[in-house]
């Protein structure tokens, strides 16, 4: 699944990157013989419903996330992916993705954001220190940011 989460416009680039890579990983994947589906999620398709969902779902191996994110010095656990549902602002946490992934068939995770390969030093009172942290304790065995 490949998400660019760009509803309001503000990251023409964010809608490159997945139109790209998801028309490289299909034609790839064909010349070498393999079935896939590529589930590509672009402007209102990529709102924070349908994204929990698919995630819920757990039948994708790979997960590209392109847009913006959100890191919170405080608690780590509440940084995350900034969606939209509508004109509506709405954050899928660190908290919210491990719990959406963990158990799914989920190989690698790339996040492509702003501040989402950041980590903090100490938890303090959170579970993990951001997204790669939360999603590597999901179980995902490749998580990049």
């Amino acid at each position: 699944m490949i998400v660019s989460a760009n509803s309001h416009g503000t990251l023409p680039a964010a809608d490159q990157e997945a139109t790209t890579l998801a028309a490289d990983i299909s034609a790839d994947l064909h010349t070498l013989g393999i079935a896939c589906e590529v589930v590509l999620l672009l402007g209102a398709q990529a709102s924070y419903g349908t994204v929990r969902q698919h995630l819920r779902d757990g039948r994708y191996h790979i997960f590209h996330y392109a847009g913006h994110g959100h890191y919170s010095e405080d608690l780590p656990e509440v940084s995350g992916l900034i969606l939209y549902d509508g004109n509506d602002r709405k954050l899928l946490t660190a908290a919210d993705l491990k719990l959406l992934v963990e158990g799914t068939d989920l190989y690698m995770a790339f996040l492509s954001c702003c501040l989402g390969a950041r980590s903090a030093t100490e938890t303090g009172y959170g579970d993990f220190g951001g997204m790669l942290e939360a999603l590597g304790r999901a179980g995902v065995p490749v998580v990049l940011g």
